[in-house]
């Protein structure tokens, strides 16, 4: 079964922006160009008592820590190419490079809307809150975008059993429906 994956909801979780790179759509699934400036750049906001850094970030860029991109490459996630990215505290100057914005090569429509739970914003615009997918839809990716909502990033059953192995406890996995 597929899941949807999001950052762990829990109160102590950073606060994090996109700063650079807004005027780009970084969730289109497609290789970016060769020249593509790095790094990407992010502010943090860790103000609030008990706050901590995810292992992962989707807004609708992907940031993961490196250690959660060399557990993705291991598990066997051959479509996503890494690019440096920074993040920094602007209140008390700290930096964070032990991150990496993925770009995931795959964007695929294989979401069933009529047995989703979602909202059209506009032409082509949908938020999908209960994702239902046709299953001879299903690409053989163990992780890619969600062409009918591209801030959905749909992983394999495999991956999900890989990350949770690893200990990624602070990643939520939204299962998906197959009809």
């Amino acid at each position: 079964m597929p899941y949807v994956v999001y950052r762990g909801l829990v109160e102590e979780s950073a606060l994090l922006n996109q700063v650079s790179h807004l005027d780009q759509d970084l969730e289109l699934g497609r290789k970016l160009p060769p020249d593509f400036p790095v790094p990407v750049e992010f502010e943090i906001d860790l103000t609030s008592s008990g706050r901590r850094m995810s292992s992962l970030f989707v807004m609708p860029s992907l940031l993961v820590q490196k250690r959660l991109h060399q557990t993705l490459l291991a598990a066997g996630v051959d479509n996503v190419d890494p690019y440096a990215a920074v993040i920094r505290n602007e209140e008390t100057g700290e930096q964070w490079d032990d991150y990496v914005f993925l770009n995931i090569v795959g964007l695929v429509a294989c979401a069933e809307l009529a047995q989703s739970d979602y909202a059209e914003l506009g032409p082509d615009i949908n938020v999908i809150d209960k994702v239902a997918i046709k299953a001879e839809r299903l690409p053989n990716l163990h992780m890619f975008r969600l062409a009918e909502d591209r801030l959905k990033i749909v992983v394999s059953d495999h991956l999900q059993r890989q990350l949770i192995a690893a200990g990624f406890s602070d990643i939520h996995f939204e299962p998906v429906v197959i009809v």
